[in-house]
């Protein structure tokens, strides 16, 4: 029996229209490893979950940089 699971991406433009939150700052977030993005084309698509949890994190405050 085999899985198919599907993920929900988003590009960084339409995610910082919806989720309030800069796209460079959603790039920076990608840089950094805190989300899994894939490319089509120019866009960034970014993990509908992951981007969740993180503006859950956020609540409009902040993140501080991940370590290096």
């Amino acid at each position: 029996m085999t899985s198919t699971r599907t993920t929900s991406r988003i590009s960084t433009a339409d995610a910082a229209v919806i989720y309030h939150i800069p796209a460079r700052t959603l790039r920076r977030w990608v840089n950094e490893g805190r989300l899994t993005s894939q490319r089509q084309g120019r866009a960034i698509l970014v993990n509908c979950d992951e981007l969740d949890q993180l503006a859950d994190l956020r609540d409009g405050h902040r993140l501080p940089r991940a370590p290096k």
